[in-house]
């Protein structure tokens, strides 16, 4: 394999310029399966570091990705959320509060 910072070579005839290119063709192939090696052993490590984050600390840790807050920002910016109506700005006023009907507490008998 050459390294990036070696020159390459100026060929001096046509059979000459054919091996730099045979030699600079296996070396890409070389590079490019290493490449997939890697990254297959990341996603790989990735899984068992999930799988370790999870027993460690539960379902209830997970929290969503920088990208998939911005998803649902954008869903909620362009939809709305689900099931209420337009926020409108806080004047301040007040309300009147519904009378609620409460039950009393029922003894338990003790």
């Amino acid at each position: 394999m050459a390294n990036e910072t070696e020159a390459i070579p100026e060929p001096r005839d046509l059979a000459e310029a054919r091996e730099i290119i045979a030699t600079l063709h296996k070396s890409q192939q070389a590079l490019a399966q290493r490449l997939v090696y890697v990254e297959r052993e990341k996603l790989l490590l990735q899984h068992e570091l999930d799988l370790w984050l999870r027993r460690i600390f539960g379902r209830r840790s997970e929290k969503l990705t920088a990208d998939e807050r911005q998803l649902l920002l954008e869903i909620v910016e362009a939809h709305g959320i689900p099931g209420q109506g337009a926020v409108e700005a806080d004047s301040g006023e007040r309300l009147p509060r519904e009378s609620r009907d409460r039950q009393r507490p029922r003894p338990h008998g003790r």
